[in-house]
């Protein structure tokens, strides 16, 4: 992965891009996803404009706004470099790159680790059904692939808001969320950031704060979630209010923060 990384990134810097815009819809892409490409581009002297939902129209549509030479689409385990006219571009021949997944290069401690996670998580929605109704703002982050399956299994009732690019509600968040809360007569809501790394927990228009999303994530760990894994390995951002695996996925994390709280109210 990393030669071809390299590729791309003297291809910019040959091209003398000055810019180039990157467009990353959140895949499990290697254990350092988006950062290692990130790395070679600004190790060529090229600035990264970040964009958080990744298709080849979108990309086109970064370039134009942005006025830039290039674009980098990192879809699912693919690279695509796009030029301000629509263009793929062809580097050795090769119109694409393959990349490895991190469950490919990553330990097998963090796998096994993810697979508990996943199985304990899912043991918990089997069971668990919470008789509220969830307003759920994705912030068109890459959460709105698996969000609202995963949130209609535990709740009785789920209001999605910003769930794709095709219908934007240009309002603030947080000022959008309370007032849909108040409208629906909700009983709770989440806001996701952009890039679904971190979260926003309100109770009907009272934002929950950190120490007590904590209190209640931290008892549900004890009591039945991810029992083997390391909980050294597990730390909280009192800041972004999201819980942070060892090369685990981001949107995993921030799904698994509200949940955990959720359980418990």
């Amino acid at each position: 992965m990393d030669k071809e990384i390299i590729k791309i990134s003297n291809f910019l810097y040959e091209n003398k891009a000055e810019i180039v815009a990157v467009c990353y819809d959140g895949s499990e892409i290697a254990f350092r996803d988006k950062n290692l490409l990130e790395a070679y581009i600004m190790g060529k002297g090229i600035d990264v404009i970040d964009c958080d939902i990744c298709a080849l129209n979108v990309l086109s549509a970064s370039i134009k706004k942005l006025d830039v030479d290039f674009g980098i689409s990192v879809l699912e385990n693919e690279i695509f470099i796009m030029n301000r006219y629509g263009e793929i571009i062809k580097i050795n021949g090769k119109d694409e790159f393959k990349l490895k997944t991190w469950k490919e290069i990553g330990e097998k401690e963090s796998r096994d680790a993810n697979l508990i996670y996943m199985k304990e998580l899912f043991k918990i929605l089997s069971l668990k059904n919470i008789n509220k109704h969830l307003i759920l703002n994705l912030n068109f982050s890459p959460l709105f692939k698996v969000a609202p399956y995963i949130f209609r299994k535990v709740f009785s009732k789920v209001t999605t808001l910003n769930a794709t690019n095709i219908i934007t509600i240009n309002y603030d968040p947080v000022t959008l969320t309370k007032s849909m809360i108040k409208a629906y007569n909700a009983d709770i809501g989440i806001i996701f950031d952009k890039y679904g790394f971190s979260l926003k927990i309100f109770k009907r228009d009272k934002e929950v704060t950190p120490e007590e999303i904590w209190d209640k994530i931290n008892k549900s760990l004890k009591e039945n979630v991810l029992k083997g894994v390391q909980f050294e390995c597990i730390s909280f951002d009192k800041k972004l209010n999201s819980i942070k695996y060892t090369r685990f996925s981001y949107t995993n994390d921030a799904i698994l923060t509200s949940l955990l709280y959720l359980i418990h109210e």
